[in-house]
């Protein structure tokens, strides 16, 4: 990928393409190369023009963001994929996620937000709005069994940053904490789990499917 971040819109509505381009052309790291309004103009798009990410509307006609994601995934691996939707349903936030998604933001997002979250997957990090992951999170509370029910919500606020590879210092600015009370939670749910180091809590909760978009 080159300095300047490779964009493609992919929304059924055009003034929704329109207006994500009025929000982006102010950013001078993103360009917008095209836009569709289906998965079948996208994919004929790609054969002309070479993206980093795509911005993806997760309900489509004919093909959904699910199953495009699948595609654009087995076809371009390294291509980027952002969901861009009004859904917080957890059944297609994780479905998303298996099929490859690189990140999740919601439709009400204000513009500073999605510009940092299209660059976020770019450089190879993912993207999740914060109320996907709290959705995410009450999902584990109302399912989870011993000992996992120990962990509290903030807790797992916590774990799924870091499993995100944000840094301690990035957790607390995010959650407005402390990086003292962020490694004290990264403590106690080593002590609650049984483990020893971040590595090992990630591994954890993958099994256990604690972190957003994780499968049993």
């Amino acid at each position: 990928m080159g300095n300047t971040i490779k964009l493609i819109i992919v929304d059924d509505h055009k003034i929704i393409r329109d207006g994500l381009r009025a929000i982006i052309r102010a950013d001078k790291d993103i360009d917008v190369v095209a836009d569709a309004e289906s998965g079948e103009q996208l994919m004929v798009q790609l054969e002309q023009v070479k993206a980093d990410v795509i911005l993806l509307d997760m309900h489509l006609p004919r093909k959904d963001g699910i199953e495009i994601t699948k595609e654009l995934k087995a076809m371009y691996p390294s291509l980027k994929v952002l969901i861009h939707t009004m859904s917080e349903l957890i059944e297609e936030i994780e479905a998303v996620v298996k099929m490859g998604a690189n990140g999740y933001i919601l439709k009400t997002a204000g513009s500073d937000e999605l510009i940092s979250a299209v660059k976020l997957v770019a450089h190879g990090s993912s993207y999740f709005s914060n109320s996907v992951m709290n959705s995410f999170i009450k999902s584990v509370l109302d399912n989870r069994t011993n000992p996992l029910r120990d962990i509290t919500p903030t807790e797992l606020i916590v774990l799924n940053h870091v499993y995100l590879e944000r840094s301690h210092d990035d957790i607390a600015a995010e959650m407005g904490i402390s990086k003292g009370t962020v490694k004290n939670h990264l403590r106690n749910m080593y002590r609650k789990l049984n483990v020893k180091s971040e590595v090992g809590l990630i591994k954890y909760a993958l099994i256990n499917r604690l972190i957003a978009g994780a499968s049993k």
